[in-house]
């Protein structure tokens, strides 16, 4: 029943995270159990994955939280006062970043996780 959870698959047989019951689980494409944790955040929008195979989490609160495959936490940043003040509605992720719609229907562009390059796009 996985769409009653957030999941996220890396393309081409790599691993599957599953957020559910307030824990996050990887698995092998082949099923065998990578790593699991107890999820401490606020309610996710999003998972995904990034070229590096970092697990990627979009939060609700406008906060983006990065692990790798075994549950280390790489990063956890905002994304500005007009993302985070108003909260998020929806993203869409990408290997190297996400556009994101406020709860007050902005768009924004995070050109890369790395360089967390936040860019307003323009209001239809």
């Amino acid at each position: 029943q996985l769409h009653h959870h957030l999941y996220a698959a890396v393309p081409n047989g790599g691993p599957i995270a599953i957020l559910k019951a307030e824990r996050i689980a990887v698995h092998s494409a082949t099923g065998f159990t990578i790593s699991e944790w107890k999820w401490e955040s606020s309610r996710a929008l999003r998972l995904g994955w990034t070229h590096a195979h970092e697990l990627v989490a979009v939060l609700e609160s406008g906060r983006i939280l990065l692990w790798s495959m075994q549950g280390e936490r790489l990063a956890d940043f905002g994304l500005g006062l007009a993302c985070e003040a108003n909260g998020l509605r929806d993203c869409a992720l990408s290997p190297n970043g996400a556009v994101v719609l406020t709860q007050t229907l902005r768009l924004f562009a995070l050109l890369s996780f790395e360089e967390r390059t936040l860019v307003p796009l323009a209001d239809p």
